[in-house]
């Protein structure tokens, strides 16, 4: 497409007509659509041709539009031993997965249950408030007392919500 002299991109760009009407750039077009779409709009001649397209790269944004969920972060950090033990334990709480990293410290406690067992562990997994609750408890009550565990919690916000059960 080449424009006359004195022609604007963003004049070119109020011509662009949507199903609901004509949209300038800065009205609700420009909202819907990134500026890459507006570049192969453009290059379109055709106006029904055109439209077509407006209309399948609404469609597609909008289905693939990734929106925050909030959910909680439950970290635990214990003894390499008990790492199959919480995985099962936190499976059975509600959670759909999880990441384990091995981790190196030292705290109060000194005493560990096996220096065969290799490093501390460190277990991951975004849930809902329910389920975060469940895991707490459950870990609280079972590995708390005997074990060197650390539990704690944080909110955090995450894409693809329904991955987690948010």
């Amino acid at each position: 497409m080449t424009f006359p002299i004195g022609q604007t991109l963003s004049g070119e760009l109020e011509k662009i007509q949507t199903p609901s009407g004509q949209f300038g750039i800065s009205e609700t077009l420009s909202h819907k659509l990134t500026w890459s779409h507006y570049v192969e709009l453009l290059k379109i001649d055709e106006d029904l041709e055109r439209q077509f397209y407006i209309k399948q790269s609404e469609q597609h944004r909008d289905e693939n539009h990734m929106e925050m969920k909030r959910g909680v972060l439950v970290t635990i950090i214990s003894e390499r031993i008990l790492r199959d033990d919480l995985i099962e334990l936190i499976r059975e709480c509600g959670s759909k997965g999880h990441t384990i990293t091995s981790v190196v410290g030292d705290g109060s406690r000194g005493i560990r249950a096996s220096d065969f067992e290799g490093r501390n562990v460190k277990i991951e997994t975004i849930v809902n408030a329910s389920v975060a609750d469940a895991i707490v408890d459950r870990v609280s009550g079972q590995y708390l007392e005997d074990y060197a565990v650390i539990i704690y919690t944080s909110k955090v916000d995450v894409v693809r919500g329904a991955k987690y059960g948010l």
